[in-house]
Order: structure tokens, then sequence, then C-alpha cells
């Protein structure tokens, strides 16, 4: 254990393209508290090169952005010590420490005024331009396909914002050093006022170009021209179903599962998001939109939309759920023993959509009441076209073949003196938002058994397939995460393909190439039983195998290791890798979870979507709408105003309430 530790922090001060002399990631909480030190010291002493150079380099190094965005520093943005203010407090000590001191002439408090000023008048004008890009609450998913352009101005605004100070920082540093030194010569004076005339007319221009620009777009923001013609080609599409997604982009494989589904739906299929920094969007096929505002949902509903999919719980979900012209439907994300599968939450909707009678089961032992009539049996529609392909030898069919080529030549090489090794896919969950949901092994089990696998097995391979949210919420298992690459990265004896490498490989592809897969209780233990293959289930918590059955049923056709001795979990792989004793109940487990075997699950998929469908009807439709797809004309504005007071009568205010509404 201590010799990957030692390789990670080699590596760790290696140099790298997004380096800094060298150093690959600086530990945000130190650099910055040293810096503050040096100014502080500066100012304390007087001296102003000191606090001079701490003040460039931190520009240097928040401009070169090679700190991670990692735990450490979002909890200093969560200590409201983000990028603005811990700038603000630089800039301060960095005014104390020239005040204080005795060698800077009136050209040098003149610069940085000047300067301190422009950053200032940066701030405000920035502020305003972000103000204007929030006002975008509704964006067109096929411009996050075309290039991302608005999703980009969204997500790098206030980023950007004080990027455009950072060089003004370090203008402002080094010219004021070089014209406080005593020592300084005339041609060095020179060419340091020509430099701060140089970085304050460049600010100058730039902010002159952020106020033609806020000019330019103010008109359309303000006057919600954007939003109507972002809404205006959504219901163009007049979709039948939307799947509404509130999650952010960590969680996109949530709704990425059933992106495949969707355009094999019998029903015209739209996305809605609700967070502007979604991406790695799965399709191009399917149209979608972005909200960003509560009350826009509502208008989200064309003449034939009839049905709201949800693929995750969350409390934006009451925003579409409060409409009663749709039928809202749950489907989750994957079938699985954990808490989230039988939430409190999933009694709102009107329809709960399982894989098979467990899904079912899960909610009645959790103690639900909810009417065994609204649960619709629909099999695993995901898992559809491995159905459709499982007689041949690739049960995955291939999207793109450019990747998943990649990886068979890669395996084709490493495997060129022999025949494949056995394969172990190591596939675990992540640790949950909160204590009580973490099913997850990383950082207990994980490190110990995989050196045990391969010591006591040389030459098996093994490939890690970490959860996209892995690591969020405990640096244990982002530790321990990383620690399981190097150890496999460093192991000569077979290669493991590495996932970050083949990332365009999805998970079901993996488990074409997986003997055994080591899983935690997720959705990924469901979905495996469609190959038929001896699957091993974790017990961090290390319950009797009796209460770990009852509690997570899904176990009771997997083999159990619980990392107490890390030698007898190898073994007990050994065994369900040559004997496999727990084939049988496996295959009766697979029904029980995964629905009818005799049938495709995109067909009675498409069949509930055709019945709900019809059962819910036809809806009127309002004029707004109709206008927005180009069915009707708008009608003119009423300019004309009553001649008096009195014109106006007892109603006027209702009347003009209604011509509001109607234009």
């Amino acid at each position: 254990m201590l010799q990957y530790r030692i390789k990670r922090a080699i590596r760790l001060l290696t140099p790298h393209r997004r380096s800094l002399f060298g150093i690959k990631q600086l530990r945000v909480s130190f650099v910055f508290a040293l810096i503050y030190l040096v100014m502080t010291l500066g100012a304390l002493f007087r001296a102003p090169v000191l606090s001079g150079a701490a003040y460039a380099f931190s520009g240097l190094i928040e401009e070169r952005d090679i700190m991670p965005m990692d735990r450490r520093k979002r909890k200093l943005s969560g200590w409201r010590r983000g990028l603005e203010i811990r700038s603000q407090w630089r800039t301060l000590l960095f005014i104390v420490a020239m005040v204080a001191s005795s060698a800077p002439n009136e050209l040098t408090v003149s610069f940085v005024i000047i300067s301190l000023a422009a950053t200032v008048t940066i701030r405000i004008v920035r502020s305003r331009q972000l103000q204007l890009d929030i006002r975008r609450r509704l964006t067109s998913l096929g411009a996050l396909h075309a290039g991302q352009e608005r999703l980009a101005e969204a997500q790098s605004v206030a980023r950007r914002r004080d990027l455009a100070e950072l060089p003004l920082q370090i203008a402002i540093g080094v010219v004021a050093l070089t014209l406080s030194l005593p020592t300084a010569s005339g041609l060095t004076s020179s060419v340091a006022i020509a430099l701060a005339v140089i970085a304050i007319a460049a600010v100058i221009a730039y902010i002159g170009w952020l106020i033609l620009r806020i000019r330019r777009v103010r008109p359309a923001l303000l006057s919600g021209q954007h939003d109507s013609e972002v809404l205006g080609e959504f219901l163009a599409y007049d979709p039948e179903v939307v799947c509404y997604f509130n999650g952010h982009s960590g969680s996109m494989y949530a709704v990425n599962v059933w992106l495949r589904t969707f355009e094999a739906a019998s029903k015209r299929v739209a996305l809605v998001f609700r967070h502007r920094d979604v991406r790695s969007i799965g399709t191009d096929q399917l149209p979608g939109i972005v909200v960003t505002q509560d009350a826009l949902c509502e208008k989200l509903v064309a003449p034939s939309t009839r049905i709201a999919l949800y693929p995750t719980n969350g409390t934006l979900n009451i925003h579409m759920q409060r409409d009663p012209r749709l039928s809202h439907v749950f489907i989750g994300h994957g079938d699985s023993d954990k808490a989230g599968s039988a939430s409190p939450a999933t009694r709102s909707y009107d329809r709960i959509w399982v894989s098979g009678a467990a899904g079912r089961e899960r909610y009645q032992s959790a103690g639900l009441d909810i009417p065994d009539d609204r649960f619709d049996v629909v099999g695993r529609p995901p898992l559809s076209p491995i159905i459709r392909a499982a007689e041949d030898a690739q049960l995955v069919p291939v999207d793109d073949e450019r990747p998943y080529e990649q990886l068979l030549q890669a395996l084709a090489e490493a495997d060129v003196e022999g025949a494949p090794p056995f394969s172990i896919l190591y596939a675990p969950t992540w640790e949950g938002y909160f204590d009580k949901s973490d099913y997850s092994s990383v950082a207990t089990i994980a490190v110990p058994l995989i050196e045990s696998l391969l010591e006591e097995h040389p030459g098996v391979r093994i490939i890690y397939k970490p959860h996209p949210m892995g690591g969020r919420r405990l640096d244990a298992v982002r530790t321990a995460s990383a620690t399981i690459r190097i150890m496999l990265d460093e192991d000569e004896d077979a290669f493991h393909p590495n996932t970050r490498f083949h990332s365009a490989i999805s998970l079901y592809q993996w488990f074409d190439h997986a003997d055994l897969l080591i899983t935690d209780i997720s959705s990924v233990l469901s979905d495996f039983m469609m190959w038929d293959r001896p699957y091993v289930v974790t017990n961090p918590r290390q319950l009797p195998i009796g209460n770990l059955h009852r509690k997570f049923p899904t176990t009771k056709a997997a083999y159990v290791i619980d990392g107490v001795d890390p030698r007898v979990d190898a073994l007990l792989i050994d065994n369900a890798l040559e004997h496999d004793p727990l084939a049988g109940r496996r295959r009766d487990a697979r029904e029980r979870y995964l629905g009818n075997p005799d049938r495709d699950p995109l067909e009675m998929f498409n069949e509930q979507l055709d019945t709900l469908w019809a059962q819910q009807g036809s809806h009127p439709v309002d004029d707004e709408t109709l206008i927005l797809m180009g069915l009707k004309e708008a009608e003119p504005p009423r300019n004309e105003a009553p001649e008096s007071e009195d014109d106006i009568g007892s109603d006027g205010d209702s009347d003009q309430k209604l011509v509001t509404e109607d234009a």
C-alpha cells in the first residue's frame, strides 16, 4: 500500500502540460495561505516588492488554472473564499503594502489607483452581462450539440469575468514593483510606464467591447425574444412524450441509459433539462430544451404532449408534476436494492414503471402505501438491443465503431502471445449523498482486494470502471480510486484496460469482456444478470449473510465478499470462475428482476406508452402555444390609451390584464 502512495506522490510532482514550474497540481489551501502570509508580511514590514511579487504570482496561478476543481476548492468557495473574494483580499493587502511604504512615488500610486478603478469597472460591467445571460432561461438542446455556444456562455460568465482581471492584476504587480524600486533607472521607469499605459488602454478597450455587446443583446433578451424563439422550436416538434431530468451534469448517466429506448419509442420523445451545465448528452436524434425558470415548465406542453417520464426523483420535478394535462410516470434509471429504488417521493407520480415483480415488492417491503394498479411491469428496455442480438457472439451492438475497434486492437496487442486471460470487471457504485445511502466498496474493500488479486492471480485481467459520481463527497473514495489506477497501471503481468482512455465504451460493452463482475448494491448487478455470468457483490458493512439477503434480495444469487480477509475473498472469486455453483439460482433471479425473458422489453415499454397516451386524452391548447408553433398569427398590440381615467371604468384593470394575456 505504501509503495503505491509513494508513486502517486511522485507523479503529482512530475511535469505536466497544465503544470507550473513542474508542479502538476498545487494544493489550493496551502498555496493561498502562503500567498496571504507573504503579502501580510510585506504590508507589516513595508516591503512592496515582497507583496507585489506575491500579488503577481497569485494572478499567474489563477490564470493558468492549474488548481484542480477538487473538494478543497469547493470548500474554499463554500467558506465565501472563492476567486472573487480571494482577489479582493490580495488587492487590499497589496494597497496596504504600497501605502505603508515610503518608496512609491506619485506616478506609482496613480497607476495603482487607476488600475484598481479599472478592475472595479470590469466587475460592474461583467455583472451586468451576467444578469443578461441569466435571462437566457431557455436553451435549445441543438445549440448544445452545435458547439455548445450558449451553454459555454452560461457556464463561463463568472470565470471569464474574473480571468479578465488577472492579466491586469499581474501588470499592476509588475509595473508597481518596477516603479517603486529606489534603484530603478530612467529606462526601466520608461518601460514600466509604457507597460502601464498599454495595460490600461487594453482594459479600457475591453470594457468598451463589453458595453457594445451588452447594448447589442440587451433588447432581445429583455423582450424575451430569445426565449420565444427557442420555445417555438421545441413546440414545433410537437412531442408526444417528454423526459424530464432535474439532475446536473455529473448524473447524466441516469438519462443517457434511456436514450436508445427513447429513440426507438413508438411516440415522439423530447428531452427537458433543468440545469445549464448538462453535457455528454448521448444523442443527436432527440430534440430537447434546457429550462432554468420554474414557471416556464408549464409552457413546454404542446398539443400532442400527454406523458412526462422521470428517470430520477428531485425537488424540481414538482414544477412539471403540477401540470394536470400530463400523465406523470416514474421510470427510474436502474433496478437495484438501493433505498432510492423505493423512495417515498415516488408516491407523487401517476404511474410507476418497474422492470419486474421485484421492483413492485420493494415498495411493499418499504411500507409505502401505493396501490398495485399504479405499477406497470415493462422489463428493462435499455437492455433490449442486447436481447435482440443475443444469438451473436458479440452481445452489444456498437453505435460508433471507432472507440470499440481501438479497444479490441489494444486487447489483441496485449494477448498476441496467448489466449486472453480471465477478465474481472470491477464496477462499484458511488458513496451517495448521505452515509445511510453509501453502498460503495471503493474506500474500504477495493484496494486490498485488488492487491490480493494481483498477487494471488497474476495474469488475471482487471477492468476498473468507477462510477461517474465516485469521489464527489468523500476524499477517501477519490484517494482509493487513484490508488487502484496506479496499481493496475504498474502491473507488469497483465494488461488492464484503462476506462479513462476508452471512455466512449459503454458499461454494457465492458460487460461483454467480463468473465466475472465485482460490484456493489446497484443496478449494475441487475443488468449483468442478462449475461448469465457469475457476479460478486461486496458487503462493506459486513452484515450477516442472512440480514444481507433479506435487506438486499439481489445478493441471493451472488457471491459475497466482505473484505475481512482479502485472500479468502480472492479464493471465493476463483471458485466462482471455475465452478460457479450459483448458476441455477442466478437464472431464476433474472426473470424476477428483469421481467419476462420471452418478451422484448422495448415492445412492453411501447405498449404501455401507447396505452397510457390514449387514456390521457387530448387537452386544450392556448393561443400563445399556437402562436409560438406558427399555427396562429399574433394579434397586433393594442396601443390605444383611454382619453381619461373616467373612460376606463370599474373593470379597466381586468380588461387590461386580458389584453396582456392575449398578446
